[in-house]
């Protein structure tokens, strides 16, 4: 089934050889054709999926590609059968940014970070923005997204790494400092806390460490950093 295209991005190109926004007032400028546009669409990296009404009314290859959907069940889907293969957590998050008639204001990744099972039931996440569209007097709603899977796996893999690591140094039998390059401690093992005396809440965190040797130690110390 070929891809299905807005009547309102059709009609503004032919007439114009513009995209919509940049019809008016644009008189000398090379003409982006219906042809060309699409071609730079479905080649993004990133996938489009435009709603009306709940139901889709457009789609890129990109879009066809990252959901692992046939291109004639993805035409079919309402808003509600998209939202039901998002990680239940993430659901009405996602939603919610569909009851804007105005663009959302800009937020941290995490607020857009999603979770999506894939045709092939893999679950995925995604970084999504939702914007309002207006034509014909109809409102609908832009979807586009990109994988960032491969970032969050490499992410989730370093915090287990460093956590694993942390544990190793809490259960180390010798005490365990470490401090940045100019000597200020960035970590203090439990058991250091207990050879020298501190209480463990003790705030070390940014303390030079020869504030904590004797004073006629001091300078060998700063040298030795």
């Amino acid at each position: 089934m070929p891809f299905r295209t807005l009547s309102f991005f059709s009609r503004k190109i032919r007439t114009t050889g513009y995209l919509p926004k940049e019809a008016d007032g644009i008189k000398k400028k090379p003409v982006l054709t219906e042809d060309l546009f699409l071609c730079i669409e479905h080649q993004t990296l990133f996938g489009t999926i435009v709603f009306v009404s709940g139901k889709v009314a457009y789609f890129n290859k990109t879009a066809a590609a990252l959901t692992k959907l046939d291109t004639d069940v993805l035409s079919l889907y309402k808003l509600q059968d998209f939202a039901v293969r998002i990680h239940i957590e993430d659901r009405d998050r996602f939603l919610k940014q569909f009851d804007n008639s105005e663009p959302a204001e800009a937020t941290d990744d995490k607020h857009n970070e999603i979770r999506f099972y894939d045709g092939n039931g893999v679950c995925r996440y995604w970084n999504v923005f939702v914007n309002p569209l207006y034509f014909g007097g109809n409102q609908g709603h832009m979807l586009i997204f990109t994988d960032i899977s491969s970032y969050k796996e490499t992410e989730n893999a370093l915090k287990v790494s460093e956590e694993k690591y942390r544990r190793l140094l809490q259960t180390s039998p010798d005490a365990i400092v470490v401090s940045d390059k100019e000597g200020r401690l960035l970590f203090v093992s439990d058991k250091t806390f207990s050879l020298f005396g501190y209480e463990p809440d003790f705030p070390y965190q940014g303390i030079p460490l020869y504030e904590f040797v004797t004073p006629e130690h001091k300078n060998a110390v700063k040298i030795a950093l």
